[in-house]
């Protein structure tokens, strides 16, 4: 028969064995180099332990300031997710034409989330080369990095 001295002794010793357990258990996973949490987006590990290149989060475009003018008018556009290399597109739904900004050039963001521009056609080393006619009209406006393209804003061309 055991006594309670016995029982408390027995008792420790369990406690004891199960938080070393758990410590070491601990312990054991944060230990493992390949195993370790990346930082947030370079990496991410599945449950099975392999590593899993994080997913692009595409363009999103919140606003555009102002939202109409001529060519040559400065735009700001005010969202996130922009990269160094991002370009414009312009698009006319009725005429089904479309144009790049700065005859495709790539417009670099800074911050991330936030990109300004000239509407314009011809590229930046060439600011008043002769372009090619743009319609006034309304055009919906999307950003294109290596991530993927943007949600459409609106932006209303007007004539000169």
């Amino acid at each position: 028969m055991k006594t309670s001295a016995t029982r408390s002794a027995t008792l420790a010793a369990l406690f004891c064995m199960a938080f070393v357990s758990i410590d070491w258990t601990l312990t054991a996973k944060t230990a493992q180099p390949d195993r370790t949490i990346p930082p947030p987006q370079t990496q991410q590990e599945s449950q099975s332990g392999l590593k899993v290149a994080p997913t692009a989060v595409v363009p999103t475009i919140a606003s555009l300031s102002p939202s109409s003018g001529p060519l040559g008018t400065l735009v700001t556009i005010k969202g996130a997710n922009f990269t160094s290399e991002n370009h414009i597109q312009f698009s006319d739904e009725q005429s089904q034409k479309s144009f790049n900004v700065l005859a495709g050039a790539s417009i670099a963001s800074e911050s991330g989330t936030s990109l300004r521009f000239h509407v314009n056609t011809c590229p930046p080393n060439r600011p008043l080369c002769p372009g090619f006619y743009v319609l006034p009209g309304l055009y919906k406006v999307k950003v294109i990095n290596g991530n993927g393209a943007s949600n459409e804003g609106t932006f209303a061309l007007t004539a000169p």
